[in-house]
């Protein structure tokens, strides 16, 4: 038996799969379409074929797998490892997802929110290992937060201290997929922020082929790059996260990037892909 670790994230578009040894050194990754609309049976169907496509790549089977972990998206009763309901998964209400991967896998499964494993994993083997205190936000299809502090990580009485998502920040604000409006999530997610910013462009865009009509010139090589950094600043603005650098060591913004299915994890340093 080879003792490997299999990671799970449940994304709303993509799920993606890591195999690693004990001392955590990735063997293999890989990623499949997560097709919520076909249902949770096929959804788990996808998960442990993206496994078994990654053991044989490495040259194992399921038998070698001492333990797998999964973090999806919530709501969710992480304790009983039941998926009740999520905005960007209707299919998915009530779902037993932690006894059906058992079930395939013949394994011990740990089932936690997508943001607290995101957070744990960077803490523990990566950009916040260096560090006691912080805060990490994933910015996707949705919008999430963990809490490192004094080393452990917060989690409360169901799993969601940090939630952040469905805080109301703008009332009466942009509409949100959970029903409300004015939520962090309509606002700071990357799906949102994107959306925003195109909105942003095409007003810029308008307001210069307005002012050329009226005979106003611009630069001929970049545009009206002035322009261009202020419409940045304001699309980016809603990314801040004021004051946390006081209270904590290090935060970190983990942002999907739907086109090419990377993460780039932001901190104060830089920018890593992952």
């Amino acid at each position: 038996m080879a003792d490997l670790l299999i990671g799970i994230d449940f994304g709303g578009t993509h799920i993606k799969v890591g195999c690693f040894d004990e001392a955590l050194r990735l063997h293999k990754r890989g990623s499949v379409a997560t097709e919520v609309d076909m249902g949770p049976t096929l959804v788990v169907d996808h998960i442990v074929g993206a496994i078994t496509a990654l053991l044989d790549c490495t040259g194992h089977k399921l038998g070698d797998i001492r333990a797998a972990g999964i973090g999806i998206p919530g709501p969710a009763d992480y304790q009983a490892g039941i998926l009740i309901n999520s905005t960007h998964m209707p299919g998915f209400r009530n779902t037993p997802l932690r006894q059906m991967l058992i079930d395939r896998l013949h394994c011990p499964v740990a089932f936690n929110s997508d943001t607290n494993v995101a957070c744990f994993g960077e803490f523990t083997a990566g950009a916040g290992e260096d560090v006691d205190d912080m805060v990490f936000f994933t910015l996707g299809t949705g919008i999430g937060c963990g809490i490192i502090s004094h080393g452990k990580l917060i989690q409360g009485a169901t799993g969601s201290a940090a939630g952040v998502g469905h805080v109301i920040v703008y009332p009466e604000g942009e509409p949100c997929n959970c029903g409300q409006r004015g939520c962090a999530e309509a606002y700071a997610s990357a799906a949102n922020t994107a959306r925003r910013a195109r909105a942003a462009i095409e007003a810029v865009v308008l307001d210069i082929a307005r002012r050329a009509e009226a005979g106003q010139r611009f630069r001929q090589r970049h545009g009206d790059a002035g322009e261009g950094r202020r419409v940045a600043q304001r699309v980016l603005a809603r990314f801040g996260v004021a004051q946390l650098h006081h209270q904590v060591e290090k935060v970190l913004r983990a942002v999907g990037l739907e086109r090419n299915d990377e993460l780039l994890v932001v901190d104060a340093v830089g920018v890593r892909r992952v």
